[in-house]
């Protein structure tokens, strides 16, 4: 999917929307295949390695001192916890491929008399050219579920199936809701008035399920874009180590040793390329630079998101403080932080609402520590729950207080129908 959005941009055209793996002609493997694949699992395992160095909280069992690089698992249970991890990175880029049509539609639809370069250049939207934007879905702040679903709807569908077609792990999480433990336990804890289930239809327990695989991915875009250097960022060399190609390589080595992974990412929504070396040990884990190519239309240049990440491209992104600066609350009081407006949420807003009847907790609720912060650094969202003495999150409480997260902790009953 990525190399599809690839295709589309060096032909100056919008990349397809509604896309699906599904979606994709199946054909032999190429050598190009083989090598794009390979890439894919030494970025993984680049992460995998970065993310033991930030410290994150791990279980009480597994937490050692800072000067260590200990797994989060022991031996036993590190290939387990390791597919769980990798699968999530593997459906975070395949989503975000999907969604970067919609994402670059307004650019590609905006006219040339709109003036959005103009736009650009002041720093700010006129009302006409903030009017165009509304017409998107992806540029609304509030949920709605018609124009949503027709955004995200495709790429919610398959991700629905891809989860519910693990029978392993919907046997596994129907265990833990029959016997008691793990990851039932914080549902069960709230005395039967947990809102989650699924619109489908399936059992509670497949609603768990759901929920936390998709809150992986939610965990995994936003390490990914901290993980990564970008131009502009304070730690991105100005006289680095440039390529032929004038992006700078992770290392001093020679090219033949790194490899380069195409990506899609969330909030981005441009082919991007990450330098890895071809050759690292986690005592040596690799700095990883991003490149974004420049695209035709609309003048790239490096713009910084609501959310503080830098990123470059000619996505809606560059416009999309400047739209928030002209949203406000229908009785004119200032605008809270809407977390599901951030614009690498919009998709996990819609799909909460729409298959489970969830939305994202608001970073104003005063009793629950803020999305960007404390659930971000608990690498315990991938952690087992089925091992002695590891204990559930407890409502009320601090997220670094338990073990084990299931990803509902952060969801509440939608205010908004699906």
């Amino acid at each position: 999917m990525t190399q599809v959005v690839a295709d589309a941009e060096r032909r100056n055209e919008l990349p397809p929307l509604g896309m699906t793996p599904a979606d994709i002609p199946a054909t032999p493997p190429r050598m190009s295949d083989l090598m794009a694949a390979f890439a894919l699992s030494r970025l993984a395992q680049a992460l995998e390695y970065g993310v033991m160095l930030s410290e994150p909280w791990l279980p009480q069992d597994t937490s050692s001192p800072w000067w260590t690089r200990d797994p989060p698992e022991d031996p036993e249970y590190l290939p387990e916890w390791r597919v769980r991890f990798c699968r999530a990175i593997y459906r975070t880029l395949t989503v975000g491929a999907a969604l970067a049509g919609s994402y670059n539609e307004p650019m590609f639809r905006a006219p040339v008399e709109l003036g959005l370069d103009k736009a650009l250049e002041m720093g700010k939207l006129s009302k006409t050219q903030f009017d165009f934007f509304q017409q998107f879905a992806v540029c609304r702040e509030k949920y709605n579920a018609e124009a949503d679903n027709a955004v995200f709807g495709p790429i919610a569908r398959w991700l629905l199936a891809d989860i519910l077609s693990n029978d392993e792990a919907r046997h596994a999480m129907a265990r833990r809701f029959e016997d008691g433990f793990g990851r039932a336990g914080y549902c069960q804890s709230r005395n039967g008035d947990c809102p989650a289930a699924l619109a489908t239809g399936g059992t509670h327990s497949d609603a768990h399920l759901v929920a936390w695989e998709v809150m992986q991915l939610l965990w995994i875009q936003d390490w990914i874009h901290n993980s990564l250097l970008r131009p502009g960022s304070m730690e991105y060399p100005l006289h680095g180590y440039p390529t032929e190609d004038g992006r700078y390589r992770a290392t001093e080595e020679p090219p033949d040793r790194e490899v380069t992974a195409a990506v899609v990412l969330f909030g981005v929504s441009n082919t991007e390329h990450i330098s890895i070396p071809e050759v690292f040990t986690p005592e040596d884990t690799p700095v990883l630079f991003a490149y974004v190519n420049d695209a035709p239309g609309i003048k790239s240049a490096q713009y910084v998101l609501e959310d503080g990440h830098d990123a470059v491209g000619r996505s809606v992104q560059v416009f999309f403080d400047q739209i928030h600066e002209h949203s406000q609350r229908p009785d004119g009081a200032p605008r809270t932080w809407d977390v599901e407006g951030q614009l690498r949420l919009k998709f996990f807003g819609y799909f909460f609402r729409r298959y489970l009847g969830l939305q994202l907790l608001s970073s104003d609720d005063y009793y629950t520590p803020t999305l960007s912060h404390e659930f971000l650094r608990c690498l315990t969202l991938f952690s087992h729950d089925d091992r002695p003495r590891r204990k559930a999150y407890t409502h009320g409480q601090g997220f670094m207080t338990c073990d084990f997260l299931d990803g509902t902790e952060m969801l509440m009953k939608a205010e908004v129908p699906s």
